[in-house]
């Protein structure tokens, strides 16, 4: 879960030096038709017992079980309040198995898995979003092939056998502590023998009840409460500090020896790409000491934590059914005949496996999963929508174009909030994990090209809004203008494709690369063509693609992106905050790039940000004057509108909740500021290749 953060980063960005005709919109504008439909569906049940503010927080920390239990009573779906976030609990079984079992529209998110993560880190297999999943499982397939299982069954016989025969009668045995170090114990010899020590391994050991305790806790008490001084919050950041130190290091002593001890860290690592060798297929990129710790980390809990709690209620309930405890022991002896269990052994344990899977039925180690819905959806008769955060498209395009004809700037108005619905959906979905993206991009360019081809899948959220889009635009532009508005789709979408293959192969982009590819990926290139869409005369080609006039749209759009590029990043800082505490930097935007390549702390990063921001805005304030006394009606319109997206787009972007609630759920999370510059901090080309052509 997650809520405000106390103090939110914030945001700087400088307003233009020359801000021209920047006028207010005439009203608010509404997404209308398909695009802004609602399904009419039953309404989900709401659980009786929250409290003002705190929700039904209170109720799952006083008796988790009582309090969900009590939930199937009141529906099959029921929605919950856990402070400020709303959740539903699915209280039916084949409910149940159809959302985990549509990973697409039901990724590993929400309040659980946000919270583990700060234990695993961004490398953890077990909580890893679909997208980071495919890759990090394939990295640990070979580990778990059918042919090493009996090995690691036998490691495991052998440990139990000896910690059985230290066991006598009458002895009065703390069940869940014995069960921990079994299974802890285990674990190591499983996972990495030829490194751990025992005193590290007895730190683990002792400190991982008190982590595992405050997983829950965490997920369900508000962040700042997290950063008090507290006893238990220092013995859990100092617990998890020192798991991922003793991961880390396991995997430094492996790879510094080089060798294979055939044990499952030797065969992560020999299934792991490196700078140095081909990258085993579907593997993903190289990976270094403290990512493979995190997966090695994840592994170890997920195994210690679970096996431990299955074997501690296993135990409990053959103490309760002597009857059962007897068959079990029978089966064992005949079986085993005094001797250590080995891999081989378990087919013919059949009495023992059915007491183990009664066990899970009846205690299950995980008995609270979260999931986050990526697309909407219905579940059980229940329309489930994934939020869109606050976008304002009405007030962004009124800023932009303030005297466009209001009927062609609704088409405008939708388009704007149809793509930021195709941003923070199928994007985000499919960012880095396959090509579901570039094939839906390809459909949606299509469509937008001849609005019958039938190339959308007729159950996609996006086709009946898309295919009614583009029908209005057919009908409201000339054949030069629909050409036009395909071949800026083509091109923000080519650039958004190639952007989503950088971040795949973690392939670190100069300023140059980066700038030449924020420029397609930005959208820039076809929110300026619904400009001249919403304008009711069409600028010639030969005036919209001189050097000119088309520097001064790229440099318009350019100064936009780097102004959102600067909203963004206090946004993208809290997302990443909310998912792990890991420190390593994460190269998204300008900022993250100037942080990275010029080592500079943030404050520095994002001045160095406004004043390139500036520089463009000075540039592009000298070459308009240049070419405005001899436009066109339609170009000086044009140009007009594209100093409005200057100043527009900066006052936008201050009260947009796109960047103030990062994830819909939590508005004010993000506080966005701007600082004022009225001199550019400095002129003339900022010999970047990619964009120094407009001043030449």
């Amino acid at each position: 879960m997650a809520v405000p953060i106390d103090d939110p980063p914030p945001n700087s960005s400088a307003v233009p030096a020359d801000p021209g005709t920047g006028h207010s919109p005439h009203g608010e504008i509404r997404p209308s038709g398909p695009a802004a439909a609602v399904d009419e569906v039953a309404p989900l049940p709401r659980a009786p017992g929250a409290w003002p503010l705190l929700g039904h927080v209170p109720a799952l920390l006083r008796d988790p079980l009582r309090f969900l239990s009590s939930l199937p009573a009141h529906g099959d779906l029921v929605r919950i309040t856990l402070g400020p976030v709303d959740a539903v609990v699915v209280c039916r079984l084949d409910l149940a198995r159809q959302m985990i079992g549509d990973e697409r529209v039901f990724d590993k998110d929400g309040a659980l898995w946000r919270r583990v993560r700060e234990v695993e880190g961004d490398g953890g297999l077990v909580c890893a979003r679909r997208a980071e999943h495919r890759p990090l499982r394939r990295l640990a397939q070979p580990a778990f092939q059918r042919t090493r299982l009996p090995g690691y069954a036998t490691i495991f016989g052998r440990y139990l056998a000896h910690v059985a025969d230290s066991w006598r009668d009458g002895q009065i045995l703390d069940v869940p502590t014995a069960a921990l170090r079994i299974s802890c114990e285990a674990m190591t010899r499983t996972l990495f023998p030829a490194s751990t020590s025992r005193r590290s391994l007895a730190e683990i050991r002792q400190a991982l009840p008190a982590m595992v305790r405050g997983i829950f806790r965490r997920m369900i008490t508000p962040p700042p409460l997290d950063r008090l001084p507290t006893p238990a919050n220092r013995a859990y950041h100092r617990t998890e500090r020192r798991l991922h130190d003793i991961t880390t290091q396991a995997v430094r002593d492996y790879r510094s020896a080089g060798l294979n001890h055939g044990d499952m860290l030797s065969v992560l690592l020999a299934n792991s790409p490196t700078a140095d060798s081909p990258t085993p297929s579907g593997t993903g990129r190289p990976r270094t000491d403290r990512e493979l710790g995190e997966l090695v980390a994840s592994l170890f809990l997920a195994g210690a934590e679970t096996t431990s709690a299955a074997l501690s209620w296993a135990l409990h309930l053959l103490a309760e059914h002597l009857d059962v405890q007897d068959r079990v022991a029978d089966e064992s002896r005949r079986v085993l005949g005094g001797r250590a269990a080995t891999g081989e052994d378990l087919p013919q344990l059949r009495y023992a496996s059915a007491v183990v899977s009664e066990t899970l039925r009846l205690y299950p180690p995980a008995w609270l999963l979260t999931r986050h819905t990526t697309a909407d959806t219905h579940l059980g008769g229940h329309h489930l929508a994934r939020r869109i955060t606050g976008t304002r498209t009405a007030h962004f395009f009124g800023y932009l174009c303030p005297q466009a004809d209001p009927d062609r700037l609704q088409i405008a108005v939708d388009w704007g909030y149809l793509m930021f619905v195709f941003d923070d959906v199928p994007w985000d979905a499919t960012a880095g994990a396959d090509s579901g993206f570039l094939d839906m991009a390809v459909r949606i360019i299509r469509t937008l090209e001849t609005p019958d081809a039938g190339l959308l899948p007729p159950e996609h959220p996006m086709t009946a809004p898309v295919t009614d889009l583009a029908r209005r635009i057919h009908q409201a532009a000339g054949p030069e203008q629909v050409r036009r508005l395909a071949d800026s789709h083509l091109k923000w979408l080519l650039g958004a494709a190639c952007e989503l293959c950088a971040a795949a192969r973690a392939a670190p982009l100069n300023a140059n690369e980066y700038l030449a590819l924020r420029l397609m990926y930005s959208a820039a290139e076809p929110t300026l063509q619904f400009f001249q869409l919403a304008e009711p005369d069409t600028i010639s080609e030969g005036e919209i693609t001189s050097a000119r006039v088309r520097a001064l749209t790229e440099m318009a759009g350019m100064a936009a992106a780097l102004d959102n590029d600067l909203y963004s990043h206090g946004k993208e800082r809290w997302l990443a905050q909310q998912r792990t505490l890991s420190s390593r930097p994460v190269v998204s935007n300008l900022i993250d790039l100037y942080m990275r390549d010029h080592t500079l702390p943030r404050d520095r990063a994002l001045h160095a940000a406004a004043v390139l921001r500036d520089r463009i805005v000075a540039r592009f304030v000298e070459v308009r004057d240049q070419v405005m006394p001899s436009a066109s009606p339609a170009l000086y319109r044009y140009l007009d509108n594209l100093t409005c997206l200057l100043r527009g787009n900066f006052e936008w972007g201050l009260i947009a909740e796109r960047y103030t609630d990062p994830d819909g759920d939590h508005p004010g999370a993000v506080r966005t500021v701007a600082t004022v510059s009225a001199i550019p901090a400095a002129t003339g080309a900022p010999s970047v290749p990619a964009i120094d052509w407009w001043w030449h």
